[in-house]
């Protein structure tokens, strides 16, 4: 039967089981809309004259085939999910590449980063805007236009924070025990990656309510930041600051929990 005809749980068989060439190509056909998919729904800065689509989309297509070369259909879960989280890290590798974020802005988003630290010790609740613009002695008006300063794309997005945690969680765990004994490993790195996602959805529940808010339209809802935008009667730019924020305020709290994961 030719592959063009063949269901796409038979596609997936042929190639897992045979590698055959001719069934991975069609996969790949099928499935070359996650790419703009996944790119669409990507928070691209909103001032795109430095950045080139095409390469963009080109480096989604070599996430997109990495991801039919390594993805195990007989392990059970979706491979749409799987494709999009390897074909947003083939993009934002590319991004990063083109080392587009002038350092004075990576500077003032690390220093942010560490004042979510510092007051979220401080303070044992909830870090506002307001909190933010004392601890940096700005009016809020001023730090409002210092977030829109700094504002980026985040190179770390939340997929990308729930895998690095994941990671290392992982590797502290097969330190730990025979890397011989393979059902033990895979059990205990199977707990892992549950407890990970687990830490992360309850990060999530401590945001301002702003912030979670547009993580959960964005991330779990699947909404683009212009439709967040519309639904919550703001400018899109908003929503970049907002969902920038969250990332950096996000990335402050899981480096705190994996301190305490390490010394526990």
């Amino acid at each position: 039967m030719r592959t063009e005809q063949m269901s796409y749980h038979d596609l997936w068989k042929e190639y897992h089981q045979k590698r055959d060439m001719a069934a991975r190509e069609e996969l790949l056909k099928r499935n070359v809309p996650l790419v703009r998919f996944t790119i669409e729904r990507m928070p691209l800065p909103q001032n795109r004259s430095w950045l080139d689509m095409d390469d963009l989309m080109t480096a989604g297509i070599i996430g997109l085939i990495d991801a039919v070369e390594k993805f195990n259909p007989e392990m059970g879960g979706k491979f749409s999910t799987y494709a999009f989280f390897r074909i947003r890290g083939s993009v934002l590798d590319e991004m990063r590449a083109m080392d587009w974020v002038p350092r004075s802005v990576r500077q003032k988003s690390r220093e942010l980063e560490q004042a979510y630290e510092v007051l979220g010790r401080k303070l044992h609740r909830e870090v506002t805007e307001q909190d933010l613009a004392k601890h940096f002695k700005m009016s809020p008006k001023r730090f409002q236009r210092m977030l829109s300063e700094i504002y980026v794309p985040p190179v770390v997005s939340l997929d990308e924070l729930w895998e690095d945690w994941d990671k290392k969680r992982r590797d502290v765990i097969a330190a730990d025990i025979n890397t011989s004994d393979r059902t033990a490993g895979g059990a205990f790195t199977e707990l892992a990656g549950k407890e990970a996602r687990e830490l992360l959805g309850q990060l999530i529940e401590r945001l301002p309510e702003k912030e979670r808010l547009v993580l959960t339209l964005y991330y779990y809802e699947e909404l683009t930041l212009k439709e967040i935008a519309e639904i919550l009667e703001v400018t899109e730019s908003r929503i970049c600051q907002i969902h920038g924020q969250a990332i950096i305020h996000l990335r402050a709290a899981t480096r705190a929990e994996r301190m305490d994961f390490v010394i526990k």
